[in-house]
C-alpha cells in the first residue's frame, strides 16, 4: 500500500508508492531527494553508490601526470597479446605466433602443430583419395586455370622451338648452297676444304691456302645467334610451364596442410612462373648431382671429340640418360613438393635428405610416385616422345603440305626440298603469314585436348602431395624455423657455395669471351682477363661478407651470414683473411670444406683460421 512521507526541504506530504520503500524519490516541488523508509519488497538490499575516485592535480613538469592510462589503449587495433604484432579483425589465432589473441594461449590445434604431430600415418591411404576428390570437385577453377596456362605456354614454346628449326634449316642451306664456296666437301661430321697456294679455297667468305678440315654445317648451323635466339625463347616458354607447376603443386600443399578445402586466391604471374620452372627442371639434375656430373661428362667429352656433331645412337644415349635422371627423381618428389611448401626449402635439395626421407615413408612414397606416373605423366609423355622421335620428318612433312595449301589458295609459293639438306618450306614471307600461325593453331588445339584430360588429375595429385605432406610430417623432418646464431651444417653451406659458384661462372664465362676476342686483337692481354676472373672471386666473396648483408648471394639466399667467434660482423681485414683461407681449403681438394662435417662446431678450415663462424639469421631476422 502507499506510503506517506514528507519532504524535508518544502515540508509537503507525498504518498509514495510502496515499491519505492527503501529507495529515494525526488520531490515533484522542490527537486529534492526524500528518502522513503521501509524495506525494499523483493528483498534486495539498496545499491550503494560508487565513490569517483578524486583526479590527482597535474604535475606540471610531467607532460603524462594527468593522463589516464585506463583510456590510453587503442581499442581500434587488434594487437597480439604475446608478440604484439597487428591483427586483422577476422583472426581469432595470431599468424605469426599462433596464440589465441584473446585468452594469450595456444589452442589445442596449435600446441599440436607447434609440437609437429599430425594426423596418424596409418589413415593416409584411407583418406588421401577421397579427399582429393573432393578438394577437385570444390575447386574446378584450379583445373580450368592450369589447362589455360599450360596451353599458352606449351603452344609459344613449341612455336619459339619450330621457327628454331625453321632457322636452322635455312642455315645449313645457305652454307650449302652458297655459290662463292670453292673446293668444299660437305661431310656428315665435317666440313673439308681443298685449297692449294696456286688455287685456294673459299668457305664462309674466308680462304684457305692448304686443305683444312672444320667442323660440319649443323656444328656451325648449331651456333647460330638467330638460331640461338628461338631456342632460348622456347626455354623461357617451356620454364613457365613447369613453374605453374611447382607454383600451384606448392599452393595446394600449404593449404591442405593448414587444412583448407577451398583456395579461393591464387595469385600467380608469369616472370615468377618461370623462376619457379628452373626449379621444377633443375632439381631432378641437381638432387642427383653425382649421376649427373658422370653423364654430362661423359656427353662434353665425346662432344669435343666429335667437333660438336654427336652420331645418332650418341644423342640417343644422351636423350637415355637424361631422361633416367628425371625419372630416378620422381621417387623424391613427394618429399620434396613438401619442403618446397615450407619457409625453409634447402632439405629438398639434398640427396642425403631426401634419401632418409624416402626411407622413413616408402610405402606412400612409392604410391604416390606410381600414380604420378599413371596418371599425370603418362600421356604427356608418350606424346611429347613420339614428337621428339619423328619432329624432323614430321616438321618437313607439315610445312609441306601448309605451303601446299597456301599455293591452293593464292596465299603462298610452291614448297621448297633441298636435296642437300633436307629443307621443307618456302621463304621468310610463307613462314611468318602460312606456315608458323597454322602450326601454331594446331599445336594449340592439341595442347587444349591433352591438358583437358590431364589437368583434372595433375590437381588431383598435388592435392594427395598435400595429405602425404599432413601426414607424414614428422617423418620428413620439415625446417619450419631456423634460431639465429645456430651453427650451418654442411648441406646448406654446399648449397649456397653452389649458388655462388653458378653466379661467378657466369661472369666468368663473360671474361673469358672477352679474352678469347682481346687475344685475336693482343696476344699479351689476355692474361689480364684471367687474373680479373681471380681477382673478381676474391671480390665477391669479401665484399658480400663484410657488408650489410653479411652474406654471398648464395648463403642470403637461405638465410644464412657469416659473423666472427664474438658474433660481430666481419671487418675487410678479417674477410680478406677469411676469404684467402677458404683459397687455401680449395687447393686440399675441397677437404678444408668437409672438416665441417665432422667439427662439432661445424666449422670448415678457413672458419677456424679466420676465427669466423657460418651460422642462422634467424626467421625474425630474415623478415
Amino acid at each position: 500500500m502507499p506510503v506517506k512521507v514528507r519532504c524535508p526541504d518544502c515540508k509537503k506530504v507525498l504518498n509514495a508508492p510502496d515499491k519505492a520503500r527503501g529507495r529515494s524519490l525526488k520531490c515533484p516541488a522542490c527537486e529534492g531527494r526524500i528518502k522513503v523508509p521501509g524495506d525494499r519488497p523483493d528483498g534486495a538490499k539498496p545499491r550503494k553508490k560508487k565513490r569517483r575516485r578524486p583526479q590527482e592535480a597535474a604535475d606540471p613538469d610531467n607532460l603524462l601526470s594527468g593522463l589516464d592510462l585506463r583510456n590510453a589503449e587503442d581499442q581500434r587495433t587488434k594487437i597480439c597479446p604475446k608478440c604484439t604484432k597487428i591483427v586483422a579483425d577476422e583472426h581469432e589465432e595470431c599468424p605469426y605466433c599462433g596464440v589465441n589473441v584473446d585468452t594469450g594461449v595456444l589452442s589445442e590445434k596449435q600446441q599440436r602443430r607447434r609440437s609437429n604431430q599430425g594426423p596418424d600415418p596409418d589413415d593416409f591411404f584411407q583418406d588421401v583419395w577421397k579427399n582429393s576428390k573432393k578438394f577437385v570437385q570444390k575447386n574446378k577453377s584450379l583445373v580450368y586455370r592450369t589447362v589455360i596456362n599450360w596451353t599458352i605456354t606449351l603452344t609459344l614454346a613449341f612455336c619459339a622451338l619450330y621457327a628454331s628449326m625453321w632457322c636452322y634449316e635455312r642455315e645449313i642451306a645457305g652454307m650449302v648452297d652458297d655459290p662463292d664456296n670453292i673446293g668444299v666437301q660437305f661431310l656428315a661430321n665435317a666440313t673439308v676444304v681443298t685449297g692449294t697456294p696456286d688455287a685456294k679455297g673459299v668457305f664462309r667468305g674466308k680462304k684457305f691456302s692448304r686443305t683444312t678440315q672444320l667442323q660440319s654445317v649443323y656444328a656451325y648451323a648449331h651456333q647460330s645467334p638467330v638460331v640461338n635466339f628461338w631456342r632460348a625463347l622456347a626455354v623461357v616458354f617451356a620454364l613457365g610451364f613447369g613453374g605453374w607447376a611447382i607454383f600451384l603443386a606448392t599452393e595446394i600443399v600449404t593449404a591442405t596442410m593448414r587444412g583448407e578445402r577451398v583456395l579461393k586466391r591464387v595469385q600467380g604471374d608469369f616472370f615468377g612462373n618461370i623462376t619457379l620452372g628452373i626449379r621444377a627442371y633443375a632439381w631432378p639434375l641437381f638432387v642427383l648431382l653425382p649421376l649427373t656430373l658422370i653423364i654430362y661428362g661423359i656427353i662434353g667429352a665425346r662432344a669435343i671429340v666429335a667437333n660438336g656433331a654427336l652420331s645418332q645412337n650418341e644423342q640417343i644415349f644422351a636423350g637415355v640418360s637424361v631422361a633416367s635422371l628425371y625419372l630416378l627423381s620422381l621417387f623424391f618428389l613427394p618429399a620434396a613438393v613438401v619442403h618446397w611448401s615450407q619457409k625453409h626449402t634447402y632439405p629438398a635439395w639434398l640427396l642425403v635428405r631426401m634419401l632418409v626421407s624416402f626411407t622413413k615413408t616408402m610405402k606412400a612414397s612409392l604410391a604416390m610416385t606410381g600414380m604420378i606416373i599413371v596418371t599425370v605423366l603418362l600421356l604427356p609423355l608418350g606424346a611429347l616422345g613420339g614428337v621428339i622421335a619423328a619432329l624432323g620428318p614430321l616438321k618437313r612433312a607439315f610445312s609441306n603440305v601448309l605451303l601446299k595449301i597456301a599455293e591452293a589458295i593464292g596465299l603462298g609459293s610452291p614448297s621448297l626440298v633441298l636435296a642437300d639438306a633436307e629443307v621443307g618450306g618456302g621463304g621468310f614471307f610463307d613462314f611468318v603469314v602460312v606456315e608458323l600461325p597454322l602450326f601454331g593453331l594446331t599445336t594449340a588445339l592439341t595442347c587444349l585436348i591433352l591438358f583437358g584430360i590431364v589437368a583434372f588429375p595433375a590437381v588431383y595429385m598435388m592435392r594427395a602431395l598435400g595429405m602425404f605432406g599432413l601426414y607424414f610430417r614428422n617423418q620428413l623432418d620439415l625446417v619450419p624455423e631456423t634460431t639465429a646464431g645456430e651453427p650451418v651444417g654442411f648441406g646448406p653451406r654446399f648449397l649456397a657455395y653452389c649458388v655462388d659458384s653458378l653466379v661467378i661462372s657466369i661472369v666468368g664465362v663473360i671474361l673469358g669471351a672477352l679474352a678469347f676476342v682481346v687475344r685475336s686483337i693482343i696476344p699479351g692481354l689476355a692474361a689480364i682477363f684471367g687474373l680479373a676472373q681471380w681477382g673478381f672471386m676474391f671480390m665477391y666473396y669479401m665484399t658480400s661478407e663484410t657488408g650489410q648483408a653479411r652474406a654471398t648471394p648464395g648463403k642470403w639466399s637461405l638465410g644464412i651470414m657469416v659473423l666472427t667467434d664474438k658474433n660481430d660482423p666481419m671487418d675487410r681485414g678479417t674477410g680478406s683473411k677469411r676469404t684467402l683461407f677458404a683459397f687455401l681449403s680449395l687447393l686440399t681438394l675441397y677437404i678444408g670444406f668437409l672438416i665441417c662435417l665432422f667439427d662439432p662446431e661445424k666449422k670448415a678450415l678457413h672458419d677456424k683460421l679466420s676465427a669466423t663462424k657460418v651460422c642462422w639469421k634467424g626467421d625474425d631476422e630474415r623478415t
